[in-house]
């Protein structure tokens, strides 16, 4: 397979989880608005208690990052896929959730840290916050942001990464060739 076609795999993959978690996001968002519109706040994603949730004040950023290493990982893990049983497809899928998860919480803690900094009006440099994302995530229960999430929304995007992926895992397999050799 030529650069050609990963290039247009991992643009799919981008383009359509971006698309589609930031329509499930403002969808279940205005569902949990018709529920409680006297609420302030709706957050779909779970919040610390001790700090502002920035990602749902800036909810297109945080859901930009995991979508980006999905794109990637698919990308790696598409012809796996494609040549896999449903079985199989579920287990590629399942690592592909469990590596983006794994890859996008430092990073998704660092832009938290960086909103956070940007606020209080603190100096910052990149390297640090990423380096302080890691140490906040893994130790201390980054896991728990995703297990207090909006159960809804992590079920919508698990099922719609096993079609987005084996959507994706379709290009580069164009029709057989008829000519004989």
């Amino acid at each position: 397979m030529d650069a050609n076609k990963y290039i247009k795999r991992i643009f799919f993959y981008w383009a359509t989880s971006f698309v589609f978690v930031s329509l499930a996001y403002y969808i279940i968002y205005f569902m949990a608005w018709l529920i409680l519109p006297s609420t302030a706040v709706i957050n779909i994603f779970a919040c610390h208690e001790f700090m502002p949730c920035y990602y749902g004040d800036y909810p297109a950023g945080y859901m930009a990052i995991p979508c980006f290493f999905y794109g990637i990982i698919a990308t790696i893990l598409a012809t796996p896929f494609a040549k896999s049983k449903i079985a199989g497809q579920i287990f590629i899928t399942t690592a592909i959730m469990v590596l983006t998860v794994l890859i996008s919480l430092p990073v998704a803690c660092a832009l938290e840290i960086y909103h956070f900094r940007v606020r209080k009006g603190y100096d910052f440099g990149w390297f640090e916050m990423l380096q302080e994302g890691f140490r906040q995530v893994y130790p201390e229960g980054g896991w728990l942001i995703i297990l207090h999430s909006f159960p809804l929304y992590s079920i919508i995007c698990v099922i719609a990464c096993f079609f987005i992926t084996k959507r994706g895992a379709r290009i580069g397999f164009g029709k057989p060739s008829t000519q004989s050799a």
